[in-house]
């Protein structure tokens, strides 16, 4: 699991070093090809905006690239800062990925990834018609979670860019509706997030709601943070850390 590259040429800007986004990247699968992975997730801001389309077009296609290089199955969760040259359509075309609400199985795991890319009254994120900070996920994609969460036959995990626990401006609108569907299925073992960028833990309804550290912060290539998900036979989880990303034992 990887989060918030935010690649682009352009001078840092705070603790975001833009130009250090693609080497840590690379360190980050140079590590975590050590481990006996199935498939990898990035979980949104992929790019940053700039102000040329063709630019931007560039980059998204420069850091899915690489992740081709690596040689695993890999699956985008669409972010607000993917659509800020592009639509939705365009992303998903640039990077050969879904980038959209999805599910897929994994050894007996169900992972559900959620696209929160739309405002509180339902219309989908297009260049310039979106403030990042209103966000929600519709009733159609609530239902649709509820939906799979419910024919799932074993242990399942709920990815998403945007909060699902409340963190003001970083959550969805809705997100005490999604908690709910989330904690009636009584299957979910965690809800792994980004956006936010720095590490965060905390249990609501007996879910692990987990926020990934940020691959764009700081100077240094061993400034970042990604992570290793393995899920048991027996329903626990581990979140195995790598840099400044924590780990976590999951158990229902």
């Amino acid at each position: 699991l990887i989060t918030d590259i935010h690649h682009a040429n352009k001078v840092e800007a705070g603790q975001r070093y833009y130009r250090q986004a693609l080497p840590k990247l690379r360190e980050a699968f140079r590590f975590q090809g050590r481990e006996n992975l199935d498939r990898i997730v990035h979980l949104g801001d992929l790019v940053d905006s700039v102000r040329e389309v063709a630019v931007e077009e560039f980059s998204i296609q420069t850091v899915a690239a690489e992740f081709k290089k690596f040689g695993k199955p890999f699956h985008f969760v669409m972010g607000n800062h993917c659509l800020s040259g592009v639509n939705k359509a365009r992303y998903r075309a640039l990077t050969g990925t879904a980038a959209r609400h999805e599910f897929f199985d994994v050894g007996g795991v169900r992972i559900l990834c959620l696209d929160a890319c739309y405002r509180a009254d339902s219309v989908a994120y297009e260049v310039g018609n979106f403030d990042w900070k209103d966000t929600s996920i519709p009733a159609a994609e609530v239902a649709w979670l509820e939906r799979h969460l419910r024919r799932a036959q074993g242990p399942c995990v709920v990815l998403a860019h945007q909060l699902l626990d409340p963190v003001p401006p970083y959550c969805v609108a809705n997100h005490a509706e999604v908690r709910a569907a989330i904690a009636r299925s009584g299957k979910v073992i965690a809800v792994i997030q980004g956006h936010y960028h720095q590490n965060r833990y905390t249990e609501i309804d007996g879910v692990p709601y987990i926020v990934l550290r940020s691959i764009i912060e700081g100077p240094r290539i061993s400034d970042r943070g990604s992570s290793v998900l393995s899920v048991f036979e027996d329903g626990s989880a581990a979140l195995k850390g790598f840099s400044f990303q924590q780990s976590y034992s999951l158990r229902r």
